[in-house]
């Protein structure tokens, strides 16, 4: 909220925010110096340069820029604030349009990239199931040939083969209109598209007031709130100065008023969006620690029956059941990492940080 602060207060509070954002700058550090980019930031780069609407905003910037040149330049700034003030704002304006948009089309590329990943495990999964589901249709043709098993049971069994072999060719189409919509949003590429699975980032340790602060101080919004409400100030001042009519001061205390409540309006949205985008962080790490453990556990009861497999105390069949489960874990694990990822995004956009990308380090193999 708007207030009187002493200027010792206000450069504590920037050191505070400076010293802040250094640590977050470190934890939100994307890549290592000297390793190539991943494939996901290759592609961020490349849907970067070919956005129409981010050039256009990046163009709309310069020009901001250049105008503030040019009346600086000509010594405007030297004879009033308020046109100082107006030419500024213009440039914050063209700022946020920029960053917005430059945000926007990282999240989505990012968003579209983890649905694929998932995808291409669910696909895996899929196509055990439907290796598993021919095994028993095949068992079971035996036995109604051996009198053991009737027309229905086959019947029964044909269907969720068929079910099964449907899935896997939804997914299938599925994963390729999500390329697809990859595709599109890079322009024409002569490179293949590789979808590789993605790693999970150090987890934040900065505090929800850490977050607000630095919210406060990098939010464009609130910079333009701020920013308008000077000018009413300085509108109204100037007004009294020259003994305007009392119904124009009256407007112009009005206006200053209006300025002052847009401010603190947009102030508290900021403050609720980031409980509400830091609750769902936190939930995001929450589930993520959660699938984690529970693939771990799938993992260790797989590989337990994979030595039973080795000693023929397992039929082919548990095997293939152990290893639908474990693809069905990993496929909830990354769906785990995908909301993990979009929280964190959200709520880098909401504290008016500029997003880069996700972390260069190559999974793990099982």
């Amino acid at each position: 909220m708007i207030s009187i602060n002493s200027t010792t207060k206000k450069r504590f509070f920037e050191l505070k925010v400076f010293f802040i954002s250094l640590v977050l700058l470190q934890i939100l550090s994307i890549k290592v110096y000297g390793e190539e980019k991943s494939n996901i930031d290759k592609l961020i780069n490349l849907a970067l340069d070919y956005n129409y609407d981010l050039q256009i905003a990046k163009l709309n910037l310069d020009n901001s820029s250049i105008n503030y040149r040019r009346n600086k330049s000509n010594n405007l700034f030297l004879e009033s604030r308020y046109n100082y003030l107006e030419n500024k704002l213009e440039v914050e304006e063209a700022k946020r349009e920029y960053l917005e948009t430059k945000n926007g089309v990282i999240i989505d590329l990012i968003y579209n990239y983890l649905q694929l990943v998932e995808e291409n495990i669910n696909i895996a999964g899929r196509e055990k199931r439907v290796e598993l589901e021919e095994r028993l249709l095949n068992n079971i043709k035996i036995d109604v040939k051996g009198g053991y098993k009737g027309e229905v049971d086959l019947l029964e069994k044909q269907i969720d083969y068929n079910n099964e072999v449907f899935e896997l060719r939804k997914a299938k189409d599925d994963y390729h209109l999500l390329l697809s919509d990859l595709e599109a949003k890079v322009g024409s590429t002569k490179e293949e598209i590789e979808i590789t699975e993605v790693n999970i980032p150090k987890l934040w340790e900065l505090t929800k007031e850490d977050i607000v602060a630095i919210a406060k101080a990098n939010n464009k919004t609130l910079k333009l709130r701020e920013g308008i409400l000077e000018l009413r100030e300085i509108d109204l001042k100037r007004a009294k100065v020259m003994e305007v009519s009392k119904l124009d001061l009256k407007e112009l205390r009005n206006n200053k008023e209006i300025a002052k409540l847009n401010y603190n309006k947009e102030y508290d949205n900021v403050v609720n969006q980031i409980k509400e985008s830091y609750a769902q962080f936190e939930q995001g790490a929450r589930i993520l620690e959660l699938r984690e453990k529970q693939l771990k556990q799938i993992k260790d009861n797989y590989n337990i029956i994979k030595e039973q497999r080795s000693a023929e105390i397992r039929s082919q069949n548990d095997i293939l059941g152990a290893q639908i489960n474990l693809k069905e874990a990993k496929y909830h694990y990354q769906g785990a990492i995908t909301n993990y990822y979009l929280s964190k995004l959200n709520l880098m956009q909401v504290m008016g940080l500029e997003i880069g990308g996700l972390s260069d380090e190559k999974p793990s193999k099982e």
